[in-house]
């Protein structure tokens, strides 16, 4: 039996964690030692055999696609699993809620394809026929569930089923919280994406007609002091919260690895661009367009400015600890509109040069 590191060793706790550092059988050992630190083995009687395969699992099940793969799964839950360990999230939120977000932050891009929930409507593929809106994470949750419910695999064998219940409940809306346009108003939505919602018809029902942005949302109760962890819907809103920290978590990283993956990052989106090009005979938008690849620091500029910096600076006013994640959003930034000046400094450069040389030729 192989000796497993500790979270120390494996520098697991650290929001600067860059998993370029570790193997692939290193991030597997690092798994399994989330799930022994948080004590979720001893709580919810797994076997430690059925877990080891469930991690393998799950990796397996995972595309090679450019970004949202095993890689960007791994990390999702090491910042879930050092949130646990840095702030007082543990003791908001109930075992139950902090196993199934962990278990969410693995499975929730599960067979990935590189597309986007826009792409799989606008080609009318069976995957947008099943879920409608938010297709893409309706189906990264039934393929947990999937994984789950293999018998080799089911790492909530040992729990009674009104926990195991309440776990996929919570797993379900964990995985399709990271769907970004849930943060985003919802006035302009189209007929055609409510009619393919029909069985989830009265959770889209809820975003679609508040019209309400889960992050102004959030912000509001908390600025408010009307956020209230004994009400239902606002623990879920919290749960949400932590969800799209995590899955965003590498724009808080230092600048280095900031960087690497906002290359992945692009590359898989101009893939994306090629594929709306070619198959659906359309120009992309501009960040998936390969031929605009310059202006990526830009595109990253309104990206952290509009999306990312709003959600951690709403959640640092609940939990301090993690005003370095908000920090760090905004050195990166710094770091794009250095990028980006650059950029066009060397434009106008390279224009006068061109303007030169036509005029002496």
């Amino acid at each position: 039996r192989q000796e497993i590191p500790s979270s120390v060793d494996l520098n697991l706790t650290d929001f600067r964690f860059d998993d370029a550092l570790l193997d692939d059988d290193q991030s597997l050992l690092s798994s399994l030692r989330m799930f022994l630190d948080c004590g979720f083995i001893q709580r919810f009687k797994i076997s430690r055999q059925t877990l080891c395969r469930w991690i393998l699992s799950v990796k397996k099940n995972y595309r090679s696609v450019c970004y949202h793969n095993w890689r960007h799964a791994f990390n999702v839950a090491q910042m879930m699993f050092t949130i646990m360990k840095k702030t007082s999230v543990l003791k908001l939120v109930s075992e139950i809620e902090a196993f199934a977000l962990l278990i969410a932050c693995f499975c929730h891009d599960l067979d990935h394809r590189g597309t986007s929930n826009s792409f799989e409507l606008e080609c009318d593929s069976p995957l947008a026929k099943i879920y409608g809106s938010s297709t893409m994470e309706h189906h990264h949750f039934d393929y947990s569930l999937m994984l789950l419910n293999s018998e080799s695999n089911n790492i909530l064998a040992g729990i009674d089923e009104n926990e195991r219940q309440e776990i996929l409940s919570i797993m379900e809306h964990a995985v399709v919280s990271t769907d970004l346009a849930l943060h985003l108003k919802y006035e302009n939505c189209s007929d055609k994406l409510l009619a393919y919602s029909k069985n989830r018809l009265i959770y889209n029902t809820i975003y679609l007609t508040t019209g309400v942005k889960e992050r102004d949302y959030f912000l509001k109760l908390l600025q408010s002091k009307t956020f209230d962890l004994n009400q239902y819907d606002h623990k879920k809103l919290l749960r949400a919260m932590l969800m799209t920290v995590c899955d965003l978590g590498a724009i808080t990283k230092p600048w280095r690895i900031q960087y690497r993956v906002a290359q992945l990052v692009a590359e898989e989106f101009f893939t994306l661009g090629d594929l709306e090009r070619n198959k659906l005979k359309k120009q992309p938008i501009a960040m998936l367009d390969r031929n605009k690849s310059k202006d990526l620091p830009n595109m990253q500029i309104t990206f952290i400015a509009n999306v990312c910096t709003p959600i951690y600076e709403a959640i640092t006013l609940y939990f301090p600890e993690l005003k370095q994640l908000s920090q760090r959003a905004k050195d990166n930034c710094r770091q794009w509109e250095i990028l980006a000046l650059q950029q066009r400094q060397e434009l106008d450069y390279d224009e006068v040069i061109n303007h030169a040389e036509t005029t002496i030729e």
